[in-house]
């Protein structure tokens, strides 16, 4: 202030009150809310806690077909043939973690699913003229170059489905992730193909499994109809338009076979209801998905 005491511009500088002490006093030391020694008493406070991380609060669409065969509540001709997890085996309709399985070994099928599912999402449906090129990515990426001719047949008899002709037709999103509230929990996954028409959306999945005959895959349809109808309840929740068609391509080498999911609307309603008695289950230790389900 003394040097600024003889300067006329009295708005270039103030004078500052000198600020208030500190206060120094060290504070007081806390109650321990529990003995130290009781670990009784901080186990259970610590359960209490925890009591409500203890339900999973997300589910996949294959989690809830799992779910309805373990409860018997499918439908179908006999007892379904499959493995309740996704039969394809690829994952495809799961939240992507992220990791490229470089050089993974064994599991060939699981391997030609994964490449078939990528190289549909990249091509363009209207043009797939770079798809041997996408094949040749995607099975290097898979470790399966030997396999390269297989996924280019399974590619080309979904380009040729009924499903992608109706997807030219309209506009269309492929490899779409949907996830919805569902009374307490969340539905989520990987649509292989949606298709908004005027009616309303179509959702398609491209099966890869080892179903050729009609037999197998009518035996099959059980499982896949509640994974097509949850997929179809998320997107209600999510968009506010409804689901008009699921339809499942079951591609092969000598061409693709479709189905339709058969009373759409029965499955969704029994989809909420799965998920509502999902809401009490409590998660298993050492479980490999958030909905129970093993990724193996």
């Amino acid at each position: 202030r003394q040097v600024w005491d003889d300067v006329d511009r009295v708005d270039l500088w103030r004078s500052l009150e000198s600020s208030p002490a500190l206060d120094t006093t060290p504070p007081s030391p806390q109650a321990v809310p529990l003995p130290l020694d009781d670990r009784a008493t901080w186990l259970a406070a610590r359960r209490r806690l925890g009591a409500d991380n203890a339900t999973p609060r997300v589910t996949s669409a294959t989690g809830i077909a799992t779910a309805a065969l373990r409860a018997g509540v499918s439908e179908g001709p006999g007892e379904p043939s499959v493995d309740p997890v996704d039969p394809d085996d690829d994952r495809a309709d799961q939240p992507d973690d992220g990791v490229v399985p470089l050089r993974r070994r064994g599991r060939a099928g699981s391997a030609i699913g994964s490449a078939t599912h990528a190289v549909l999402q990249m091509i363009d449906l209207a043009d797939p003229s770079d798809l041997d090129l996408h094949v040749r990515q995607q099975c290097a990426l898979e470790a399966i170059p030997e396999h390269e001719g297989v996924v280019a047949l399974l590619a080309r008899s979904a380009i040729d489905s009924e499903a992608a002709a109706l997807a030219l037709l309209h506009r269309h999103h492929k490899e779409l992730f949907v996830a919805a509230p569902i009374g307490d929990r969340a539905i989520e996954g990987y649509v292989d193909l949606l298709i908004d028409t005027p009616q309303g959306l179509v959702v398609v999945d491209w099966k890869t499994d080892s179903a050729r005959s009609e037999a197998e895959i009518e035996a099959k349809l059980a499982t896949y109809e509640l994974q097509g109808a949850a997929y179809a309840v998320a997107l209600e929740k999510a968009v506010g338009r409804p689901v008009i068609d699921c339809r499942f391509v079951f591609c092969g080498t000598k061409g693709a076979i479709e189905r339709s999911v058969v009373d759409l609307d029965r499955l969704k309603a029994q989809v909420r209801e799965l998920v509502g008695a999902l809401g009490g289950t409590p998660t298993q230790t050492g479980a490999g998905t958030a909905d129970g389900t093993s990724d193996d």
